[in-house]
């Protein structure tokens, strides 16, 4: 017995492509970025030669632009 199931993987990869990037930027959300760091940390953990960098950037008061102009506006 054969069934074609194409339209099932599809659907399973876009579900997790949406738990895991943002839909706006297309960049990695929170959950895929600590899944990385957490593979990160444990390759430095097992290799002391290995290094990597962590850069945070957050805009001040942002959240002011979406309550008062809502999120179509904070998206542009």
């Amino acid at each position: 017995m054969c069934e074609d199931i194409t339209e099932q993987r599809r659907a399973s990869e876009l579900i997790e492509y949406h738990a895991t990037y943002d839909p706006l930027t297309n960049l990695p959300n929170r959950a895929l970025f600590m899944d990385r760091l957490g593979i990160a940390i444990a390759q430095y953990r097992r290799r002391q030669g290995d290094m990597f960098a962590v850069l945070f950037l957050d805009l001040d008061r942002f959240k002011n632009v979406n309550d008062s102009l809502g999120h179509t506006v904070g998206d542009r």
